[in-house]
């Protein structure tokens, strides 16, 4: 994620959802497990400037004992500087595309196969 705006964003939250994988940890110290469901995986970050450098993660799960494929989803709330208008208090949120990942075995390269 990135700032390219003129403005200084004061707080995003990003947030990835799995299907089926527990979330283990990340790779920055703003993102953590949801304690109210280890599915999903939170990040916090507070202020945002503008044109800042990319807000980039790397996420790591615990994938299912069962199945072949993974599904997560992201989703990025922002929000604004104003309060907006009433029942949104400025705030955007935004869902991404779902990002499919194949479970390989530790032995080898071949698919997990569905039980």
């Amino acid at each position: 994620m990135n700032n390219p705006g003129p403005s200084t964003v004061n707080h995003v939250v990003i947030t990835v959802a799995a299907d089926t994988a527990t979330f283990s940890d990340a790779s920055r110290p703003e993102c953590a497990v949801d304690p109210a469901d280890a599915k999903r995986m939170v990040c916090n970050v507070k202020r945002m400037k503008a044109g800042s450098p990319t807000f980039s993660v790397v996420l790591r799960f615990n994938a299912p004992s069962s199945g072949s494929a993974v599904v997560s989803t992201p989703s990025v709330s922002v929000d604004a500087k104003s309060q907006g208008n009433p029942g949104n208090n400025g705030t955007g949120t935004t869902t991404g595309d779902p990002v499919t990942t194949q479970l390989v075995s530790s032995a080898g390269s071949s698919l997990v196969t569905p039980t």
